[in-house]
């Protein structure tokens, strides 16, 4: 996200952080995606969060016990919300680690938090079908350099020395 504001606490209650396992430090630097609850055990993600290139430039899933989900806080800190462990990850499979199609993962919760938290509210068909003709509007108007551009990590605007350590919800 570029720009947004900080988040009060509480008002996003299905957020979570994705956060690197094994004797780091619960920080903003441990934090590497985020997702949402979905159920008591179950967190919606991209497939780009979880699938990533290794040293020598092949694309892998990452093992469950690489990471844990920091769920209940707007705050990414020690102390803050519960750090829940990672029993399982599924990567729909059909998603390429180069491309946008499929970019949808679920990891499985080793346990439900034991902090206050919310499951994301699913639109119904009716809805997807609003923002499928706002998507086709979209793709049509951009065409396909401006997408490809819009997607980008180095979007115009972003100031890659600044790591929001605190939710921020805006405009997408």
């Amino acid at each position: 996200m570029i720009g947004g504001e900080v988040a009060e606490d509480g008002a996003w209650p299905w957020q979570v952080a994705l956060l690197i396992s094994g004797g780091q430090p619960v920080t903003a630097d441990a934090q590497f995606c985020g997702g949402s609850m979905v159920l008591d055990r179950w967190v919606l993600t991209a497939a780009h969060c979880i699938h990533m290139q290794d040293a020598n430039g092949i694309y892998r899933d990452l093992a469950p016990g690489v990471i844990s989900v920091l769920v209940g806080t707007n705050h990414i800190a020690e102390g803050e919300g519960d750090l829940v462990p990672v029993e399982q990850i599924f990567r729909h499979p059909a998603y390429i680690g180069e491309e946008f199609d499929n970019d949808i993962a679920l990891i499985k919760l080793a346990r439900a938090p034991s902090v206050d938290y919310a499951t994301i509210k699913v639109p119904d068909s009716e809805f997807g079908d609003q923002l499928d003709q706002r998507r086709a509007h979209r793709r049509h108007r951009l065409g396909p350099d401006r997408r490809r551009q819009a997607h980008r990590d180095d979007a115009p605007g972003r100031d890659p020395d600044v790591e929001p350590r605190q939710l921020q919800p805006g405009d997408a």
